[in-house]
């Protein structure tokens, strides 16, 4: 059996559709560095205040279901050895969301082909670009037994 495709141009439900983004940084407990992050895409329609409230209701248990990432190697941090830790951040330079999620979020930001029917065949339903994005940035933190607790406010 064989689908119809074709280029029809499908109506997207609104206008306000935009790809918003839940970040994760998980960090140690006992020294806070942060070895690992995650992320998950959304497509969402509401206001930024409507939306912000939507990704924060899914940090605490969306991190879950999202694969995780090393930090980037370029990254790093001194230790208490004076040796270099690569691929490890601080909490205290999440604020730089581009230089360590960067690369996390041009992958997650290529979305996937969603199609729609238009006079009974199948064609692609335009996704909304990614500019800008608005993002929620939850800190996980890992116990050495096992807990995974997301510092949700």
């Amino acid at each position: 059996m064989s689908i119809d495709t074709g280029r029809i141009p499908c109506r997207a439900a609104t206008d306000r559709h935009e790809v918003c983004f839940n970040l994760w940084a998980f960090a140690e407990a006992s020294t806070g560095l942060i070895r690992r992050i995650s992320g998950k895409a959304y497509i969402l329609d509401g206001t930024d205040e409507q939306n912000s409230a939507v990704l924060r209701s899914l940090a605490g248990t969306d991190f879950r279901t999202a694969a995780t990432r090393p930090v980037p190697d370029h990254l790093g941090v001194i230790g208490r050895d004076g040796r270099r830790i690569a691929g490890a951040v601080l909490p205290g330079r999440l604020s730089e969301v581009s230089t360590i999620f960067g690369a996390l979020l041009d992958e997650l930001s290529v979305l996937p082909v969603q199609l729609c029917t238009v006079d009974g065949r199948y064609a692609e339903l335009p996704q909304p670009v990614v500019e800008a994005p608005l993002y929620v940035l939850t800190v996980v933190v890992e116990y050495t037994d096992g807990r995974l607790v997301p510092g949700v406010r």
